[in-house]
């Protein structure tokens, strides 16, 4: 347990590889049906991409995008489907998530910034943490919206693309 700890705080170290958008789709769509089907379950798959791509160590990619789907089932209503976008956007590839929420939440501008903070009982708070970290590192974007009228949170990864 200590070692994830360990490992939930530290610096990834990339490896990058040129990724198609789509078959990373396809390969975390693989990875939940396996190892959180209850998540795989939930998620709607809206997919155009066509061939854009990114540079992205497939592997911290694939947590990264895992642990935001695992917190938007999580805080969504319940049974109710998030929505995965995945589309080339600015000549990388932008991921939306999409959820309704259960009730109100603390400011999303916070979220993940301290390690060791959570909303969850019996949680470390250090997946959003680790999820920041695996972003930055990726020179990548993570931003949350919350539109309080539709009661809709939108959570967007932006992988820009490969520099020509």
């Amino acid at each position: 347990r200590m070692q994830r700890v360990s490992r939930s705080l530290q610096v990834p170290d990339l490896e990058c590889i040129d990724y198609p958008a789509e078959i990373l789709a396809e390969d975390l769509k693989e990875r939940l049906q396996l190892e959180r089907p209850d998540i795989a379950a939930r998620v709607e798959w809206v997919q155009s991409a066509g061939a854009a791509s990114a540079p992205v160590d497939a592997t911290l990619a694939l947590e990264a995008l895992t642990e935001l789907l695992d917190n938007a089932c999580a805080f969504s209503v319940h049974e109710s489907p998030v929505r995965c976008f995945v589309d080339a956007f600015e000549g990388g590839v932008r991921w939306r998530i999409e959820q309704r929420l259960v009730s109100s939440l603390v400011p999303s501008g916070q979220w993940g910034i301290r390690p060791l903070v959570s909303t969850r009982r019996g949680h470390y708070g250090l997946g959003l943490f680790r999820v920041r970290r695996i972003i930055e590192a990726h020179g990548a974007a993570l931003d949350f919206r919350h539109d309080l009228q539709s009661g809709t949170l939108v959570c967007e990864v932006v992988f820009a693309g490969a520099s020509v």
